[in-house]
């Protein structure tokens, strides 16, 4: 399960479009949950649905948590930044996103210069 919340922050003028918690995510889902889906892209996908990057669009996306992601979410998620578009699972077109992505996490390897860099 994820959490989104839509908040905006007027006196410095930042406008957060989408939270989400990379730590209470599936990592299993998390292709679906960053792409999002077309309908009949697997076994229980009944309807399209958007991927957080596109919910986001032409917004901030602010990824908390994003040391607890799987070692092979930051090649997704540089993708998307580097391409500016993303191919929803199931989907036959791609789809423009423009997002500010802002992201924070509190493991201590990563402050020590350990661990792995995140883009």
């Amino acid at each position: 399960m994820w959490l989104c919340t839509c908040i905006s922050i007027r006196p410095v003028g930042i406008r957060l479009s989408f939270l989400f918690n990379c730590a209470s995510s599936n990592p299993g889902l998390l292709e679906a949950t960053f792409l999002g889906y077309r309908k009949g892209a697997f076994t229980g996908a009944s309807g399209d649905k958007k991927g957080v990057f596109e919910l986001a669009c032409s917004g901030t996306l602010f990824l908390d948590e994003i040391g607890d992601l799987p070692l092979e979410s930051p090649g997704v998620l540089l993708r998307i930044l580097e391409e500016k578009r993303l191919l929803p699972l199931g989907g036959t077109s791609e789809v423009e996103v423009n997002v500010r992505l802002i992201t924070a996490t509190n493991k201590k390897s990563l402050e020590n210069g350990e661990g792995r860099d995140i883009p």
